[in-house]
């Protein structure tokens, strides 16, 4: 059985990620002030490299992120990569404030397609979470 949600741990992991991605978005708006953005785009890559780099080998090493389908798996790292580029973009071009509310409508896209490219159901909570939230 697993164990109760707590509320105040699930509150405050979601501040501090809001916190993250603020430091991001500020961090970005910096680079990109003095980088291009496929720059700044390789420096965060190669930090997180570095940064995961302990962790993937205290859990078995690169042979332990082997996939069964590596082609979707290239997929999906093109998709987040050509994001990540229109992000930094878009940051360059409209105030931060901007971003961070059309950044808040991504669980809204994110329910939607997963109806269209995942078949899930949209029931009527769901629809009320979309809708209200």
């Amino acid at each position: 059985m697993a164990p109760a949600p707590s509320i105040p741990k699930a509150a405050f992991w979601m501040a501090l990620s809001i916190a993250s991605f603020l430091a991001m978005s500020v961090a970005g708006r910096a680079t990109t002030a003095e980088l291009n953005v496929f720059q700044v785009l390789e420096l965060r890559s190669v930090i997180g490299f570095l940064i995961l780099l302990p962790l993937v080998m205290m859990s078995g090493g690169f042979a332990a992120m082997r996939t069964e389908r590596p082609l979707a798996h290239l997929a999906r790292n093109v998709v987040h990569y050509s994001g990540q580029a229109a992000w930094l973009y878009a940051l360059t071009l409209i105030p931060l404030a901007v971003l961070i509310s059309i950044e808040f409508t991504t669980p809204i896209w994110t329910a939607l397609l997963a109806v269209s490219f995942l078949g899930e159901r949209l029931s009527r909570p769901r629809l009320a979470a979309i809708v209200l939230g």
